[in-house]
């Protein structure tokens, strides 16, 4: 993450069940989104919390990311987002393209630079 602030950058494990993880959160965003219930902001951990270094994702207005990287520095980095009309789509795409690499099916990623 690099901003004029702060520049940093931590690994990400994460693995195939990790993958379809974030399937399932996209769907639930997206879910809300259309029934535009953000009364409270949609909040999910990914890849799961504890494991590794995560993200947290608050779907608010605006959208923000969280880097959590609890199991190493225990610093939290916070991001307001601007992600546009298409970022559902675009992320599945990129998802898609993560299923499909060589090995993702089987590998396990974690500790690994996505």
């Amino acid at each position: 993450m690099t901003s004029g602030f702060v520049n940093g950058m931590v690994d990400l494990g994460f693995d195939s069940m990790d993958l379809s993880e974030w399937g399932r959160l996209l769907d639930a965003v997206e879910e809300a989104e259309q029934q535009g219930d953000f009364e409270e902001p949609f909040t999910a951990d990914w890849p799961q919390a504890g494991r590794t270094a995560h993200l947290r994702f608050i779907a608010d207005d605006p959208y923000v990311i969280e880097v959590h990287d609890g199991t190493g520095t225990q610093i939290v980095i916070a991001v307001p987002l601007d992600l546009g009309d298409e970022w559902i789509a675009e992320s599945r795409q990129r998802l898609a393209a993560a299923r499909a690499a060589p090995g993702t099916d089987a590998e396990d990623h974690r500790d690994t630079r996505p």
